[in-house]
């Protein structure tokens, strides 16, 4: 199959000393802006550790950008797994870095992860990305962000050599929705996915292969409703309207692409029921944390803004999709 959104240019905007979880405060800047180097190499040919700024610009002219974390512990390792994170709406890479504190579980994995920033009409960190339905700036402007995405895994495998094998994709609310999105069109590239309070808002969704997926989303959801439906308040500015589908919607399409039997085994841990649909195709299975009474959240992680609702304590999203993940091999 074709890739979508030949990379046309890398261009490197900084780079920041490793620290933990991704926070050292130290900055670099690159000494020449169209370098393709990133945040440099280490001995042996893989990635510094550290975090680095970088910019891509794709087919359609856009110039789009995206923050890569190494931890210290993979430092000059080539064949890396990357985890692509996808931030909410109205939202960015560095706030979901710092929200999901995926970053630390990498520090703890040893994988590369990825902030990618959507775009805005109001300002570079109001941002959200293309995903069918939802939503804002880049649903109206018709935004190819799955030629983004690709590009950028161009990107990282041109310079940090990483593993085209092992790339996995997860994201919160409108970043959930992308990721829904980008199993549907990015299959060939996407080892397996995990939607964080997303829904599957694609009207033709048509995966060239069955994908291991992971969803996680609890039932008092307002933003973007367990049951389906549309956001009982406009979630940020500038949001639109749209209706959500709803999460068996999104299991029913998924187990059905998948081959897995329509009843899945069942376990609970206090408010959190875990549903595994398998055994599906050989290699793959349709997972569902649904936490009971939780809002819209990235569990475990920090809250997004003042006033959204408190992260739910009982499930460590980040850690659950690593494992997840983990699981799921090479394609």
């Amino acid at each position: 199959m074709m890739r979508r959104g030949a990379l046309v240019v890398v261009v490197v905007l900084g780079v920041v000393a490793a620290g933990a979880g991704g926070c050292g405060q130290l900055r670099r800047q690159a000494s020449d802006g169209t370098a393709s180097d990133g945040g440099g190499t280490a001995s042996g040919g893989g990635p510094a550790a550290g975090t680095s700024e970088q910019t891509v610009t794709t087919a359609d002219g856009r110039r789009r950008t995206f923050r890569t974390y190494v931890p210290a512990s993979a430092a000059g390792r080539t064949g890396l797994p990357v985890v692509v994170l996808l931030h909410g709406g109205g939202g960015n890479g560095e706030t979901i870095e710092q929200q999901s504190r995926m970053s630390a579980v990498a520090d703890r994995a040893g994988f590369v992860a990825v902030y990618p920033n959507g775009t805005g009409g109001i300002s570079e960190r109001v941002l959200t990305w293309n995903a069918g339905s939802c939503c804002g700036y880049a649903r109206d402007h018709d935004v190819d962000d799955v030629a983004f995405i690709s590009a950028m895994l161009d990107a990282l495998a041109a310079r940090l050599h990483t593993d085209p094998a092992r790339v996995y994709v997860t994201g919160f609310s409108n970043g959930g929705m992308m990721t829904h999105r980008l199993g549907c069109e990015l299959t060939d590239r996407i080892t397996a996915i995990a939607a964080v309070s997303g829904a599957l808002n694609v009207d033709h969704c048509r995966p060239t292969r069955p994908l291991p997926v992971l969803i996680v989303h609890g039932t008092a959801d307002k933003n973007v409703p367990y049951g389906g439906g549309p956001p009982a308040d406009p979630p940020f500015p500038g949001a639109g309207s749209w209706t959500n589908r709803s999460v068996p919607e999104a299991v029913s399409f998924w187990t059905g692409q998948d081959h897995c039997p329509a009843t899945p085994s069942r376990s609970r841990q206090g408010s959190v029921l875990r549903d595994t649909y398998s055994p599906c195709t050989p290699g793959v299975d349709v997972t569902v944390y649904t936490i009971e009474g939780g809002g819209h959240t990235w569990p475990g992680g920090r809250k997004g803004r003042d006033r959204a609702d408190d992260p739910a304590p009982t499930l460590d999203a980040s850690a659950v999709i690593w494992d997840f993940f983990a699981r799921h091999g090479a394609r």
